[in-house]
């Protein structure tokens, strides 16, 4: 009689003791995905305030704008190259940074993102020559350039087509 109630005694508490765990288990994945919707919202903000320093540039020298929206390229012997890779560079920061978190790959990122990052390096040679220059600066956002046609080569082909 005694071993039976304390073998009853023992599987309750073990009932108890998977139910608390399964609790805790739950709880544990809702607050760990509510963190990651917090963190990607705060690199969103940070993101968003820094693209003023991008806009602001664009404002000050409105030649630039064709440089990254209009496919117009800046050969290095231009007096406007420095301004240009200037804010190239600025570009590729903003990109990258929000492309995705480091632990993830690009084919997390969000699909709109990738699309506009798309979209900017395939009207941007500047941005294209940056990459190619240093590939390593920008490492997700130089995977990215591979997959339009030519990926980072285009930058020899816009040269080519200055010379």
């Amino acid at each position: 009689m005694l071993t039976t109630i304390s073998a009853i005694g023992g599987l309750l508490g073990l009932v108890i003791s998977i139910l608390l765990l399964a609790w805790q288990t739950k709880e544990l994945a809702r607050q760990t995905r509510i963190n990651r919707v917090s963190l990607g919202d705060g690199v969103r903000r940070d993101i968003a305030a820094h693209w003023g320093n991008f806009y602001s540039a664009l404002l000050e020298y409105p030649g630039l704008r064709a440089y990254f929206y209009s496919g117009k390229y800046c050969a290095e012997e231009s007096c406007e190259w420095s301004r240009v890779s200037t804010v190239a560079e600025m570009l590729a920061d903003k990109l990258e940074a929000r492309l995705i978190p480091p632990d993830l790959s690009a084919a997390d990122s969000e699909p709109e993102w990738v699309s506009f990052c798309l979209e900017m390096l395939h009207s941007s040679p500047a941005l294209v020559e940056l990459l190619h220059r240093h590939p390593n600066w920008w490492p997700r956002l130089g995977r990215l350039a591979e997959v339009l046609p030519g990926g980072l080569d285009r930058a020899a082909v816009y040269r080519s087509h200055i010379a």
